[in-house]
């Protein structure tokens, strides 16, 4: 991953190869892919840290490259908050207040109006 965005904030394309092939092996017990899933997180964290502020410059990628990198890289954190949030904040909330249409209809059309509509 660090060597990908490397290349492309030298300006360098990465095109598709139908020829090439990859594989790995997986872990064979659910301690292996635990520690497999954690290397590749903090790979991609510190790739997100190290170039985060790169992604935004107005240097060498053009606009839509640039979204592109955001979007994968800072805006898996907001995603990651978000379902953290809605699991450990959705429930007791739900549990006070009941998923009835009374409650929750009105503020999820009000918010489907505001985001979508407008």
């Amino acid at each position: 991953v660090d060597m990908a965005i490397q290349q492309l904030l030298d300006g360098r394309r990465i095109e598709f190869c139908s020829e090439s092939r990859s594989g790995e092996l997986a872990p064979i017990d659910c301690g292996g892919m635990w520690k497999q899933r954690l290397r590749w997180t903090i790979g991609w964290d510190e790739t997100s840290l190290k170039h985060g502020g790169a992604f935004t410059d107005a240097g060498r990628l053009n606009c839509r490259a640039r979204c592109g990198l955001v979007w994968t890289f800072i805006v898996r954190w907001l995603m990651t908050v978000l379902t953290i949030g809605g699991v450990y904040l959705g429930m007791p909330v739900t549990s006070i207040w009941p998923l009835q249409d009374s409650i929750w209809g009105k503020l999820i059309t009000l918010l489907g109006r505001t985001c979508f509509v407008m």
